[in-house]
């Protein structure tokens, strides 16, 4: 089984953000493209009760410390967390992080285009939706 954290369009149709099957992601994603979204923290693989299967890390611990102090294999969880790309060295992580978490303390009236679709699959708030209606949901979760 899989988490989808966000809702993709393909040639085959719309997969929605949920628990899936191995199967239906084959359906819509080739083995490289589930790769990338897995890696990119787009997608993860979970166990039957829904936990994720590498599920082993603190991630409120990782979250509040200094991102400095952090282990490369626990900033590559808190992007896996956030729904941002791990990739690069170790300072290319926390510059990501600190990226998004900035993204986070905006106001969804300074977010736009891709950034504000990140902050809006991250809450969980349909990336499909036009940009008012992606900033209303986030105002909405956020009162």
């Amino acid at each position: 089984m899989y988490r989808v954290k966000c809702r993709f369009r393909t040639d085959e149709g719309v997969l929605d953000a949920g628990i899936v099957s191995e199967k239906e992601l084959k359906k819509h994603f080739s083995k490289d493209e589930l790769s990338g979204y897995i890696e990119d923290g787009l997608v993860e693989k979970i166990e039957a009760d829904g936990t994720p299967e590498d599920e082993g890390f603190d991630i409120e611990a990782l979250l509040d410390a200094d991102k400095h102090s952090l282990k490369y294999d626990e900033l590559k969880e808190v992007c896996k967390h956030y729904g941002i790309a791990a990739k690069g060295k170790k300072d290319d992580l926390i510059a990501s992080i600190e990226e998004f978490e900035a993204l986070l303390d905006a106001g969804s009236d300074d977010l736009e285009g891709d950034e504000l679709k990140a902050v809006a699959a991250y809450l969980g708030v349909d990336t499909s939706l036009d940009e008012d209606a992606m900033r209303e949901a986030i105002d909405a979760l956020e009162a």
